[in-house]
């Protein structure tokens, strides 16, 4: 069974070749979502068999307006995926429920609104997976992945709110 653990800057070139393994057809996320990884505020989460990852969730934090004074975030998803041969064995699930805990955890200490994501609209697969968890396409506008595949966002509301 895979281990959910947290990644590390060793574990840049994993995260490196599950991005360009999983999104290939969605453009250049291999060195977008590598650069995302380094990027401080951004967690990580790999799904390992043994040594091998094979899968990873990559979440981080925003402000929800560009107030200052205005002190509600949001939870954004920035990436979640599972090798195939890995998938369809509640991995995703457990990888995007380790995304939750953290989320509800900060919840504790800074009000955030809701979890977003942008899902290809031609993901079904993904749509449907993101929908079990309560998600709901809100922008069916979004903008276009740079392969070219319409991008919806979709978001859920957090269940905790700051204590």
């Amino acid at each position: 069974m895979e281990t959910i653990v947290p990644a590390g800057p060793a574990d840049t070139d994993s995260v490196r070749k599950l991005s360009e393994a999983l999104f290939q057809p969605y453009g250049g996320f291999g060195q977008l979502l590598t650069r995302f990884f380094s990027t401080q505020g951004v967690t990580t989460f790999l799904a390992r068999e043994g040594e091998q990852a094979v899968g990873f969730v990559m979440f981080g934090f925003l402000p929800w307006s560009h107030d200052p004074a205005d002190d509600v975030w949001i939870a954004d998803l920035l990436a979640l995926g599972v090798l195939p041969g890995h998938q369809r064995r509640g991995v995703g699930q457990r990888l995007l429920e380790r995304m939750l805990q953290v989320s509800e955890e900060m919840a504790g200490w800074r009000e955030l609104r809701e979890i977003q994501l942008t899902c290809a609209a031609d993901n079904h697969a993904a749509l449907a997976f993101f929908g079990r968890f309560g998600f709901q396409v809100r922008d069916r506008s979004h903008g276009r992945f740079s392969s070219g595949q319409e991008a919806w966002r979709l978001a859920r509301p957090l269940t905790a709110g700051r204590a």
